[in-house]
């Protein structure tokens, strides 16, 4: 389907080279592009091993140089979990983050769920990233930050087994909510989309609290479980997502190589937003919000720009050559590295 209005997509993820098919990750995104007609697309790296490593990053910054309309958020990697500071220069946030501007990423991705996070034990507002957070914060960079899960998964309501976190053993929803605005409340000025609505579609005035609070967040439309909320209370949404419709950002959480429909989760959002059409969304039906096209503008296009910038940067080739040669010693085994090597000894060229 092609769009009629002019649309970014925030909030999409790669995880392998090719697909099970053979097609590669840069098909995909031409792909995918061609189809529904978007203007761009903001690809999240995830560096945690579950999701592809380090590759994700170098990845994300290859394609950047294939597509001038691609943005990209890099994403801190660690190759051991727990993190136990002191680590290695190298492995600092700041250093990293510094590695990140220097190459031409767009932003910073943050992964906070529960799963991870009791895997890695080191909260984000520990002391260990204060300068990294200080120096995003001073150059104006912008996040994408996943916090938690829905509430409903600490009580066992999870309809996929892996994020059931009811057993005690995951940190609780209060504490990554916690640990995440100590952050903000020490970098007050850090440009911030959380991710999924921020999980409080259930609690919208929360929503507003922080809103108010914080002049530079932002929530993304996601899909996590606002759609069947907002189908409950159609007119209390339209009316809130109208009031602050220059903080909400489009996005669908699309996994290239990982979901061959792509297109159909994101044109469903994109009607959710736009239309009061029935849409199923991750299995879920629900009827649209039919936001007016003044409210939806601004959502599936304009306030992205004014979060992380007008057009994507360009990619330091040189720059990103030095990236893969440092931590190429992490590429495991893969059609990834092979792809990745290949890239770097052809001299930065696709």
């Amino acid at each position: 389907m092609k769009f009629l209005k002019d649309v970014i997509d925030s909030h999409t993820h790669i995880h392998r080279w090719f697909d099970k098919n053979g097609k590669s990750y840069i098909e995909i995104f031409d792909e995918l592009q061609r189809e529904t007609g978007l203007k761009g697309f903001c690809i999240n790296a995830l560096t945690d091993e579950i999701y592809g490593g380090v590759a994700t990053n170098i990845m994300a910054a290859i394609y950047k140089l294939h597509n001038p309309t691609a943005y990209a958020y890099a994403n801190l990697f660690y190759p051991e979990v727990p993190l136990t500071p002191p680590l290695p220069d190298v492995m600092s946030p700041l250093e990293q983050y510094r590695d990140f501007t220097s190459i031409g990423f767009d932003g910073i991705k943050i992964l906070y769920k529960p799963d991870l996070q009791k895997r890695v034990r080191l909260p984000i507002n520990d002391n260990f990233f204060d300068d990294f957070f200080s120096k995003a914060e001073k150059d104006g960079t912008s996040f994408l930050w996943h916090v938690a899960d829905p509430k409903e998964f600490w009580q066992g309501e999870a309809s996929n087994e892996e994020w059931n976190y009811a057993d005690g053993s995951y940190p609780t929803y209060e504490e990554l909510f916690e640990q995440t605005f100590a952050v903000l409340s020490k970098h007050p000025n850090l440009k911030v989309c959380f991710a999924h609505f921020l999980f409080l579609e259930n609690e919208p005035e929360k929503l507003e609290e922080i809103f108010a609070k914080y002049k530079n967040v932002y929530v993304d439309i996601v899909p996590g479980l606002m759609f069947r909320r907002f189908e409950e209370r159609p007119e209390y949404f339209k009316d809130f997502l109208t009031k602050y419709s220059d903080r909400i950002i489009f996005g669908s959480d699309a996994e290239i190589t990982v979901n061959s429909r792509c297109a159909e989760l994101i044109s469903a959002v994109y009607d959710g937003i736009t239309t009061d059409k029935i849409v199923n969304i991750w299995g879920y039906k629900s009827k649209g919000i039919d936001l007016p096209d003044e409210v939806s503008g601004k959502i599936l296009f304009d306030n992205f720009k004014v979060l992380c910038h007008n057009t994507p940067k360009a990619i330091d080739k040189t720059a990103l050559k030095a990236y893969i040669e440092k931590y190429s010693v992490y590429l495991k085994d893969s059609p990834e590295k092979t792809e990745i090597l290949r890239f770097a000894q052809n001299s930065g060229g696709i």
